[in-house]
């Protein structure tokens, strides 16, 4: 019996798909090739596996006949990766966060590792990276695509309150204090974008 291979290039998994959506371009024509380059681009960090995986669960569940656009497939790619992090490492990853101390070093190690993905390379990007790391440290695991706005408003909300302590607003005598654990967190999150970007990143 045959199956999908399992694992697979941006062009392969976009031509599977094509096989089961349809797509409002026609073949071998240039709009075709500059759709394949664009989406190759936004699927080119993912991992041949997480590829193939995806695929089969988008032609699996998907209802809609159209071609699905960039941001669902991302958004399933990111939740096979979420399902892989629950298990990688630490098998009873659940029971393990319930016993462990969230701020161990084996802990951080893991966070460390787990944000080393598209994700977090997308989280990078767009400022939530410090937020996906404490996520990942405390959980043992990657956000769930249900999960990742809670995850951003985190991150929003600590610049807010880092913003409203460096004008020195409602912080009182704690002020420096909290000053202080603000620059350690941000010197963190431009650590952890620097190791996934790169020093040229901006």
């Amino acid at each position: 019996m045959s199956k999908l291979p399992d694992r697979m290039t941006p062009v392969q998994m976009l031509t599977e798909l094509a096989n089961h959506f349809r797509v409002f371009h026609k073949a071998g024509t240039e709009e075709e090739k500059m759709w394949f380059r664009s989406m190759d681009a936004v699927l080119a960090g993912y991992e041949p596996s997480v590829l193939a995986t995806a695929c089969f669960r988008i032609m699996r569940s998907r209802k809609d006949t159209r071609f699905p656009v960039p941001a669902e497939i991302t958004a399933v790619c990111d939740e096979v990766l979420a399902d892989r992090s629950r298990e990688k490492l630490i098998p009873n990853a659940a029971e393990a966060r319930d016993k462990a101390p969230a701020w161990t070093e084996e802990r951080r190690r893991l966070a460390d590792e787990l944000v080393m993905c598209e994700m977090g390379r997308r989280a990078a990007r767009e400022d939530w990276i410090g937020a996906l790391h404490d996520f990942a440290r405390r959980e043992m695991r990657l956000p769930a695509p249900h999960e990742i706005a809670g995850v951003r408003r985190a991150a929003q909300d600590f610049d807010q309150h880092y913003d409203d302590v460096m004008r020195g607003g409602a912080a009182g005598e704690a002020t420096a204090a909290l000053a202080r654990l603000g620059h350690t967190i941000s010197a963190r999150r431009e650590q952890l974008r620097t190791k996934l970007l790169g020093e040229n990143a901006q």
